[in-house]
């Protein structure tokens, strides 16, 4: 049996999307709690302190969790926003060495 089609794609790729909050909704939303901030404590990395903080906020928006976006390596932006490419390396490269320089080594 085929699945009903309640939203478009469009409308399906904007509800999978995080919120965007206005300056009045940050206020509203990001103003952390003593004891929210005192949970937060415990978490070693402080990368993973804000994630947490930013995903509580997020829950408490919309009532739903969203996925972490996927961090792109230097390499993968530039391929997503079509950098050119060098066709020269930047540096020469090194001569091989010599065969009998690799043997006394």
């Amino acid at each position: 049996m085929p699945r009903m089609r309640i939203l478009t794609a469009n409308e399906q790729e904007a509800f999978d999307k995080p919120p965007t909050f206005d300056y009045r909704d940050r206020k509203r939303f990001f103003d952390f709690p003593k004891s929210l901030l005192t949970a937060v404590a415990i978490i070693r990395n402080a990368n993973h302190q804000i994630g947490f903080l930013v995903s509580c906020r997020y829950f408490r928006a919309t009532r739903r969790f969203f996925p972490l976006a996927p961090v792109m390596s230097p390499h993968q932006h530039a391929q997503e926003v079509r950098l050119p490419q060098r066709k020269t390396p930047r540096y020469p490269r090194c001569p091989a060495p010599e065969k009998d320089y690799v043997e006394q080594v």
